[in-house]
């Protein structure tokens, strides 16, 4: 970072000097997401609740999904973590952490970053099933459940649901944050969406008591 070679390099370093703290969230990361963690945390949930997706919970609390959760025991990352928490600056780091061990030929070590499969397809009843899915975001999640031969019921979870839960990082991450004025104010709230890659378009709006 402090030779500032590429244009991540930049970014981090200028992360790093100037707002190291920027994103900073206690909401934990997501657990290695195993077919049976998933069946005990997960899925009874998403049965019980239509509106699951809009704010999903692992075993009812909000977590971190993507990058961080992913490679947050290296360590690099471990470190970074240590100093400065679960910060913009530090996702970053972990997924360039993680886009150079996937670019690792096979024999020179393990291609992920966690021992998971990067899919995963599993029953969890008479006709239904989930497919859980590690994407570059974080965990995507499909349930269905058939009825004589149709569809039922369909349910998606999509990685950005995790991270921007109403009480999730992005939230906590926001919370408190200074500046000193409205354009800084938005540029850093920007940075601290754009960690943690939302999968639509987003825009940042002040309100002003």
């Amino acid at each position: 970072a402090g030779r500032r070679a590429t244009l991540p390099a930049m970014l981090l370093d200028e992360l790093l000097a100037t707002a190291p703290h920027l994103g900073s969230s206690d909401v934990a990361t997501m657990p290695a997401a195993t077919a049976s963690a998933l069946m005990t945390t997960v899925v009874p949930a998403m049965q019980a609740n239509r509106d699951f997706a809009r704010a999903p919970t692992w075993n009812g609390a909000p977590v971190e999904t993507g990058a961080l959760a992913r490679t947050g025991a290296r360590k690099l990352v471990a470190a970074l973590k240590a100093q400065h928490g679960n910060t913009a600056a530090v996702r970053l780091v972990a997924r360039l952490s993680e886009l150079a061990l996937l670019l690792m030929p096979a024999n020179d070590g393990p291609r992920a970053s966690h021992a998971l499969p990067w899919v995963q397809g599993f029953a969890v009843g008479p006709q239904e099933a989930v497919a859980a899915v590690q994407t570059a975001r974080g965990l995507l999640l499909h349930r269905v459940r058939l009825a004589s031969g149709r569809v039922a019921d369909y349910q998606i979870v999509a990685p950005t649901e995790w991270n921007f839960h109403p009480a999730g990082p992005l939230a906590r991450g926001l919370a408190g944050t200074d500046a000193a004025d409205e354009a800084s104010l938005v540029r850093a709230a920007t940075l601290a969406v754009q960690a943690l890659d939302p999968c639509v378009a987003c825009r940042v709006e002040v309100g002003h008591a």
